[in-house]
């Protein structure tokens, strides 16, 4: 057995190479950027700005016109109860045709029929399936065996001139 003698160098630290080691030297070619939160959030804010600039009032205009056409076309008897006599239709019809005209003249929206010469139209709907469409309607009890059914029609339009885009 021999004797190993080795000697005993000083040797200093390993030299290190500063620009691969260092992450803050090199954060500009790790950095990300958060451009998927960023685009996120603009995204959010303009969800935001639409529901409050176009949905909501919108929504609410139109159940403020859907509950003022409620009050005035819908009657207050039962659906399923039939009239009675030509009188009380006559009446009812009567009455309908007086609450478009109130529509027309003292809503607060502005309203605008479609056809200004016959704002509403009565469909008679013959036996033999023929459609008649006149401007106004005679109820007589001989008129009523010949017929299926009829319907009143009203077109018109609704101007909101309220915020910056009117119609």
């Amino acid at each position: 057995m021999g004797v190993h003698i080795k000697l005993i160098r000083a040797t200093g630290l390993p030299q290190r190479d500063e620009s691969h080691n260092n992450p803050i030297s090199q954060w500009k070619n790790f950095y990300r950027p958060p451009w998927v939160f960023l685009f996120h959030m603009i995204q959010v804010f303009c969800f935001i700005w639409i529901y409050l600039t176009i949905i909501n009032p919108t929504v609410t205009t139109l159940y403020q016109i859907r509950d003022m056409l409620i009050t005035h076309f819908l009657p207050d008897r039962e659906d399923k109860i039939p009239f009675s006599s030509i009188d009380i239709l006559q009446n009812s019809i009567e009455d309908c045709l007086d609450n478009i005209e109130k529509i027309y003249k003292d809503s607060f929206q502005n309203f605008y029929f479609s056809d200004s010469l016959h704002p509403v139209i009565f469909n008679i709907y013959w036996l033999n399936g023929s459609v008649t469409q006149s401007a106004n309607i005679e109820l007589t009890q001989s008129f009523f065996h010949h017929i299926l059914s009829f319907d009143l029609t009203s077109k018109f339009m609704l101007m909101i001139e309220e915020g910056e885009v009117i119609g």
